[in-house]
């Protein structure tokens, strides 16, 4: 969708399945460069992909599937030599987030989160996640108490009991289907919150292929954010204010 001009016309080739590398497979394309920026690729992995070509793996200093799409993108064009490149994509990404912020001063008296659910716990992303962090800069406060939950990881699991703890200005649910997404509104401690029943849910149905803004926000690049941007920014302007 944000990138299909760079295949000119190909269909890439899926050979893994996040940490699950297939070393063959991966051979057998004779790749000039690995790119692993966003994984959780461990040293055993880098010894055994980077014999078969050079390989750019998650930046030191950050978490597994951590890694901001700025240091990201700066250590990617680095690898190809297109630093400049680089640094003017991450200007013009910054520039257009900056901008959504800028048309609205109200987010920044919002709170926001996204959410996934997981029979029996849901699943609250923080700061290191990409969505969290997007939010946040978006101007969104972020719930304090999914924050210490996190303890410092992009995470928090709550159980349903906690479910109130998300009960916030915008609220962003993601879920793969339609049958999930009824699974989930069917819950009682889910239906009881004040947002859910005002309207302010934002679903995201990441096996929806006409409109994949969940993929462009999983994917968290420098090519798809300005995507996601274009379609969750009218979403949440779309999400009614809170009332009471």
């Amino acid at each position: 969708m944000w990138q299909e001009q760079g295949f000119a016309g190909q269909t890439p080739e899926v050979v893994g399945v996040r940490e699950e590398y297939q070393l063959e497979k991966i051979a057998a394309l004779k790749p000039d460069l690995i790119i692993a920026s966003y994984s959780g690729m461990t040293q055993e992995q880098y010894d055994q992909v980077s014999r078969i070509a050079p390989t750019v793996a998650q930046p030191k200093g950050f978490e597994d599937y951590t890694a901001s799409w700025q240091v990201m993108t700066r250590e990617i064009t680095k690898a190809v030599g297109r630093e400049k490149q680089g640094d003017e994509l991450v200007a013009a990404t910054e520039k257009k987030i900056a901008d959504a912020k800028a048309a609205h001063p109200d987010w920044a008296q919002q709170t926001a989160v996204a959410v996934s659910y997981d029979t029996p716990n849901y699943f609250a992303f923080a700061g290191g996640d990409i969505k969290a962090d997007l939010l946040a800069q978006l101007g969104f406060r972020a719930p304090e108490a999914i924050t210490r939950a996190a303890a410092g990881t992009s995470e928090a699991q709550l159980s349903p009991e906690q479910a109130g703890e998300f009960d916030v200005d915008k609220l962003l649910v993601l879920a793969p289907t339609e049958a999930a997404k009824a699974e989930i509104e069917a819950r009682p401690e889910f239906s009881r919150l004040t947002a859910v029943q005002q309207g302010r849910v934002l679903w995201m149905l990441s096996s929806e292929r006409t409109e994949p803004l969940p993929a462009a926000l999983s994917y968290g690049s420098v090519l798809s954010l300005p995507y996601a941007l274009d379609k969750l920014v009218p979403e949440l302007e779309a999400l009614p204010a809170a009332q009471g």
